[in-house]
């Protein structure tokens, strides 16, 4: 249930999610393209009712079942690539060290960008 109703986000990568922890949405179903480790520790602190994309990474997975977001995917990859497909996703990396989402993600963004 992304802004009131509106079934598509204009901003791509996280922004959705951070945008969607400010107004304190949860309870909700989503889907995304590909959720790696930082879409899945933001949807821990979101509490949605269920998480679908195509691909997730092991990392998500992991996340995912460990804080019980029920969740489905297509693939598990291994991990995720940025956009340009030459390193990893910018969010893989930024939480390659995280052990609790409420820590690692501020409400204001601040911590990360996409």
């Amino acid at each position: 249930m992304p802004g009131r109703g509106d079934p598509h986000h204009p901003a791509s990568g996280v922004a959705p999610l951070l945008s969607w922890l400010e107004e304190g949405l949860s309870g909700w179903s989503v889907a995304d393209r590909v959720v790696g480790a930082g879409a899945a520790w933001l949807y821990t602190l979101l509490h949605p009712a269920m998480v679908y994309a195509p691909v997730m990474s092991r990392r998500a997975t992991a996340i995912l079942t460990q804080y019980g977001v029920p969740y489905t995917c297509d693939e598990v990859a291994e991990s995720i690539l940025n956009r340009t497909g030459t390193g990893l996703c910018p969010m893989e990396e930024a939480t390659a060290d995280a052990a609790d989402p409420s820590r690692r993600w501020r409400p204001s963004g601040k911590r990360c960008r996409s």
